[in-house]
């Protein structure tokens, strides 16, 4: 399977990796910046660092929920099949509380007749 023990551990080291170059971006990039918000008319003056940080958030915010969109299909058909298994269930246990009571058994007393009836014919040959 590709995503073994040790993809996790080159997952987690990318990961603190990319932590740690945002880390000494922010703290080298103190300086102040302004951004002009284009259609609202609006101007931001903030720390350099905050633009680049906001844009990864929002990046993982954007992946998150496209990640959450294209699961829907899927937690449909699961809570379906999670439907259609209950009323199995369900109706199964009907099936079996209708069932005459000499007949609960019967599917036992079929295997253990067929194998007596094998025993007898093998000892007969």
């Amino acid at each position: 399977m590709l995503y073994t023990r040790d993809m996790k551990l080159i997952s987690w080291f990318l990961t603190l990796l990319v932590l740690f170059v945002a880390l000494i971006f922010a703290l080298h990039n103190g300086q102040k910046a302004a951004i002009n918000l284009w259609p609202f008319d609006v101007e931001a003056e903030m720390p350099f660092y905050i633009f680049p940080l906001g844009m990864l958030f929002v990046g993982f915010l954007t992946g998150a929920l496209v990640g959450w969109i294209s699961h829907i299909p899927h937690r449909m058909e699961a809570r379906r099949l999670r439907r259609d298994l209950a009323g199995a269930h369900k109706k199964l246990e009907e099936m079996r509380n209708n069932m005459p009571f000499t007949a609960k058994n019967k599917g036992r007393d079929y295997i253990n007749w067929a194998k007596s009836r094998w025993r007898w014919r093998s000892k007969r040959t």
